[in-house]
């Protein structure tokens, strides 16, 4: 007995009145697009996680701001989340509504402030500018890593569910 891949196996049991090999074919061509369509809705699932998971984690972090300020201002470190990328935002725009593009949008120019802020923060630490100086440039970032998590959290409710 000869081996036969089973997505072409199927195709051509499925298609028991298609008597060449061209039409079986066509409807294993016709069962991968529907394959397609499944791995796109779970392309789109795994990308709106993405956002799902940068949310919780940026508000954990904002949950304890003693422990920020240690993290940051004491043991310079300036380890932030991942921000979420612009090409997932993309992906993610077709299925969202039409203030998604823009919501995202704030939500990745508050956290790169917010990220840069903090790495000056640690940077000016180091470089002997002194406490003061990273105290100031911490307490700029602050608000704007809070400022992002409500972004994010708004761009959290137009994801598709």
């Amino acid at each position: 007995m000869r081996h036969v891949p089973l997505l072409l196996y199927v195709a051509m049991m499925g298609d028991a009145l298609a008597p060449t090999r061209r039409a079986a074919l066509r409807s294993a061509v016709g069962a991968l697009g529907l394959t397609t369509a499944q791995r796109a809705v779970a392309a789109t699932n795994a990308e709106a996680e993405k956002v799902r998971v940068a949310s919780r984690e940026l508000n954990e972090l904002l949950k304890n701001e003693d422990a920020l300020r240690f993290k940051v201002l004491v043991e310079g470190s300036g380890k932030l989340p991942i921000a979420v990328s612009f090409i997932t935002f993309q992906k993610l725009e077709k299925d969202c509504g039409d203030d998604f593009m823009g919501a995202a949008i704030e939500y990745a120019e508050t956290y790169k402030d917010a990220k840069d802020l903090v790495k000056l923060a640690v940077l000016s630490k180091g470089d002997g500018g002194g406490p003061d100086v990273a105290t100031r440039y911490y307490e700029r970032a602050l608000p704007n890593l809070k400022e992002a998590s409500a972004k994010l959290d708004a761009v959290v409710k137009l994801l598709p569910k």
